[in-house]
């Protein structure tokens, strides 16, 4: 499917328990938001038990995303909420106002005490150019919260425009990933940036060189 030249904020959402659904092969280009939204970010279905109540399985794989977040600065190109055993791989994104693929919500709300259902995500080989064009608090790759057994690797991020924080970014909350393998390039940034503040520091995010 082709995608192109759209108002909304999202030029594809998936949510209200939604699983087993996947966004493959789809061309986005020239959105006043993003590209491709999933879950959600309702903090107490966050904390479901029942799997029917979870956003899960999603799988957005070989996707060519350009001119992201144009209008919407604050639109990732790819946003997934509270999700799980979900992947994101091989994707292509460019000229984003903001963040190419943001994974996680809640901050630190659910560090401490009862844990969310996200799990399982991975974040895998996608490239990434000239992102963070308008706003600042973003990179290539953002996370939020605690997600056991999940992975960021393998990814290319070249032209992170952002001048803090880090191309590879595990924002307040983050626990248990496994960072490996990723490169960044021509960025004023760090390569890999883990949030320390608020009482709820990124912890557990492990990462290696190449």
């Amino acid at each position: 499917c082709s995608f192109a030249n759209l108002g909304s904020a999202y030029a594809l959402s998936v949510g209200g328990a939604s699983q087993q659904v996947s966004v493959v092969g789809s061309s986005f280009t020239s959105l006043a938001g993003g590209a491709v939204k999933l879950g959600n970010v309702d903090d107490e279905r966050a904390l479901a038990t029942s799997p029917e109540r979870m956003d899960s399985a999603f799988r957005v794989v070989d996707n060519t995303i350009r001119l992201a977040a144009l209008e919407l600065r604050g639109a990732a190109a790819i946003f997934a909420g509270y999700v799980r055993d979900t992947t994101i791989s091989h994707n292509s994104v460019a000229e984003t106002g903001y963040t190419a693929i943001s994974l996680g919500w809640g901050w630190g709300t659910h560090v401490l005490g009862r844990q969310t259902f996200m799990r399982n995500n991975h974040v895998v080989s996608n490239r990434m150019e000239r992102v963070v064009s308008a706003l600042n608090d973003g990179g290539c790759i953002y996370t939020l919260g605690p997600q056991p057994n999940s992975t960021v690797s393998l990814n290319y991020c070249e032209a992170d425009r952002a001048p803090v924080v880090g191309s590879f970014y595990h924002d307040n909350g983050s626990r248990y990933f496994r960072t490996t393998r990723n490169v960044a390039s021509n960025s004023p940034a760090p390569c890999v940036y883990l949030q320390g503040c608020c009482g709820a520091p990124a912890l557990d995010a492990r990462r290696t060189a190449p």
